[in-house]
């Protein structure tokens, strides 16, 4: 009797008991990933005797341990998504962990508020997963730069077994715009970065200084988007005409 798929060694020789029943004594080897399938047959010479039988799979371990790498460290207020990239590890360090009944959450907390979201299921393969969540408009501050605290949480069923290294997020300053005090047009641009291909939407506030708006004529041009090298940072030059 020998391993035809997956990591295991011999123990013993193969017996036969007076009962003809075959067996042979296996030890799965240390190095062997969780979750790495397994299976037997018995053998005349080379000839396979009936068919591949007694499979199996080694088991995963509960999460041990959450390493964390921000991808947000500082959080817009025209785009308020935070996002943290993860990897767990089980108690041996290995990072096919058991994913049955593990929940992973990102919790982010501002002072006394807090929030959970959800994150995605760590990869089978490789433990990393992917945590996004929204930032509550009212955490924003016009007059101070504040920090977000975030955790990443991973919980079997209602059982907290790991919790990464708390991570700061800076939330970026909230824009006050001071009301038109006279006849104008005021447009507002994204007050983050945008890539070629991005689509935005701005908000134009007129002031008519008392007068009924009846007709509303608007023209904005903008110059052709431009390269310029600035830290591998793409640069959007433009040019407003009201």
């Amino acid at each position: 009797m020998r391993l035809v798929n997956g990591s295991a060694y011999g123990l013993a020789v193969t017996t036969i008991g007076d009962d003809s029943v075959i067996g042979r004594s296996f030890g799965f080897l240390a190095s062997a990933p969780p979750l790495s399938s397994f299976a037997f047959g018995t053998y005349l010479g080379d000839t396979l005797v009936g068919s591949v039988g007694g499979g199996g799979s080694t088991t995963a371990k509960w999460v041990e341990e959450v390493d964390v790498l921000l991808k947000t460290s500082t959080i817009l207020t025209g785009n308020p998504v935070a996002e943290v990239a993860f990897q767990m590890h089980d108690e041996d360090g290995r990072v096919q962990v058991a994913t049955s009944g593990l929940t992973v959450s990102l919790r982010l907390t501002l002072g006394n508020a807090s929030t959970a979201t959800e994150c995605s299921a760590p990869d089978s393969t490789s433990g990393i997963g992917l945590c996004s969540a929204s930032v509550e408009e009212n955490w924003f501050s016009s007059t101070s730069v504040a920090t977000v605290e975030a955790l990443v949480v991973a919980v079997y069923s209602s059982t907290t077994v790991a919790t990464s290294e708390a991570l700061s997020m800076a939330l970026q300053l909230k824009p006050v715009y001071t009301d038109l005090s006279s006849a104008g047009m005021v447009i507002e641009f994204p007050k983050y970065p945008l890539a070629r291909g991005d689509e935005f939407t701005v908000d134009i506030n007129a002031n008519t200084n008392g007068q009924a708006l009846d007709v509303w004529l608007l023209k904005v041009t903008m110059t052709r988007v431009c390269s310029r090298y600035q830290a591998l940072r793409r640069a959007l030059c433009s040019e407003l005409l009201l």
